[in-house]
């Protein structure tokens, strides 16, 4: 039996002020002139974890554009611009790719974060 299915392990708290979502939206990083494709794997209004082809381990800051499916055909696509912070990236034999964790600093426009709050109030 797994530590997650044992009644007798105490389940570990999320560490984060704010849980994440797990999403798989399209995402362009930018780290000065070079734009790197990659892809969410989880996202809340105050950070990202994210999957790209290139290792952001000596990175500090980047800017994200994200974009945020609509939820009805009828609904607009939205990209939400962010500039964060990397706190890690390492490799994940799982996907291929670096997993890189973003911490948000500012969003570009102010309505993005509202933007971001209401979709994934709706997720």
């Amino acid at each position: 039996m797994s530590d997650e299915n044992n009644p007798d392990v105490p389940k570990r708290e999320e560490s984060r002020s704010e849980p994440r979502i797990h999403v798989r939206w399209h995402l362009e990083a930018v780290d000065g002139q070079f734009v790197y494709h990659g892809s969410v794997k989880d996202i809340s209004t105050k950070g990202a974890d994210i999957f790209l082809d290139h290792n952001f381990q000596n990175v500090k800051l980047v800017t994200l554009r994200i974009h945020v499916p609509p939820l009805h055909v009828t609904d607009e696509h939205c990209v939400i611009e962010v500039s964060g912070k990397v706190i890690y990236s390492n490799h994940d034999s799982d996907e291929m790719l670096f997993r890189t964790g973003i911490k948000f600093l500012k969003f570009t426009v102010e309505s993005d974060l509202e933007n971001l709050r209401s979709r994934l109030a709706k997720h």
